[in-house]
C-alpha cells in the first residue's frame, strides 16, 4: 500500500472545522476514487462555469458536510472552501446550477450514475 501525507503547503490559507472529511477527500483525491464519477455519467448541459458532474460532486460533498437539503449547500458547502479543495474543487456551485443539473437529469444519467457508484465500490 503506498504511504499518504498532506503537505502544508496544499493547506495553508484554508482552515475547517471538518478535518477529518479534508483528509478523506486528499486520500479520495490521491487514490482516484471517484473518477469513475466523472468518466461515466454525462448529462446534456450547458456548462457555463461548472461541468455537470462537479456539480454532482458538490451535492455530494454538501451531504457530507451535513446539508440535509440542497439549498443548504450555500451554508456548509460553499464557506468551507477546504473540504472542496481536498475532493479537488477550486470551487463551489450555487444550489440553484445543482438543483438544475439534477433535474436535467434523465434515466440513462442514473443508470450511468449507478454503474459509477458500482465501480467505486
Amino acid at each position: 500500500m503506498a504511504e499518504f501525507s498532506i503537505t502544508a503547503e496544499r493547506i495553508t490559507s484554508l482552515r475547517s472545522s471538518r478535518a477529518s472529511l479534508c483528509a478523506l477527500g486528499a486520500i479520495c483525491q490521491e487514490r482516484q476514487v471517484l473518477a469513475p464519477l466523472a468518466k461515466k455519467v454525462h448529462i446534456s448541459q450547458k456548462v457555463v462555469l461548472y461541468k455537470p458532474t462537479d456539480k454532482l460532486m458538490d451535492a455530494f460533498l454538501a451531504m457530507l458536510c451535513g446539508a440535509r437539503t440542497l439549498v443548504a449547500t450555500n451554508t456548509t458547502l460553499r464557506p468551507d472552501r477546504a473540504v472542496g479543495r481536498a475532493f479537488g474543487r477550486d470551487g463551489c456551485a450555487e444550489q440553484s446550477t445543482i438543483w438544475e443539473t439534477i433535474q436535467a437529469c434523465s434515466e440513462v444519467n442514473l443508470a450511468e450514475l449507478r454503474l459509477a457508484l458500482h465501480d467505486i465500490f
